[in-house]
């Protein structure tokens, strides 16, 4: 017996799917709906509204006042109110440090800088 992870399908082909599922797999899940999903480069991403999430989180902490602290659970949280996945906050905040945008203060703290 193999488990096969979720995996996703476009709406045009779900029927098919589930036509070729039926009376095969054991437990079937009832289908859920992505919303924002879209197909790039063979990669679904979130489609979101007023660019990438990476371009909105430079611009909501680009109008942060300079010096606001903001720990790791303020990141978590304004990333997963972007539509990006609360585990991928530290890739995020290892790009604003690149970009100069903030810098650590200590373990779990950062604080807005200039650029």
């Amino acid at each position: 017996m193999f488990r096969i992870p979720s995996f996703l399908v476009e709406d045009k082909n779900l029927p098919k799917v589930l036509t070729a599922l039926a009376g095969l797999a054991l437990n079937l899940e009832a289908p859920q709906p992505v919303t924002n999903a879209v197909v790039k480069n063979g990669k679904v991403v979130a489609e979101t509204e007023g660019g990438s999430i990476r371009e909105q989180l430079e611009s909501k902490i680009s109008s942060l006042p300079k010096d606001t602290v903001l720990t790791s659970a303020n990141f978590k949280q304004l990333i997963v109110s972007l539509g990006g996945a609360e585990t991928s906050y530290n890739h995020f905040i290892a790009y604003l440090k690149e970009a100069k945008l903030i810098k650590m203060r200590s373990r779990g703290t950062y604080v807005r800088t200039g650029g």
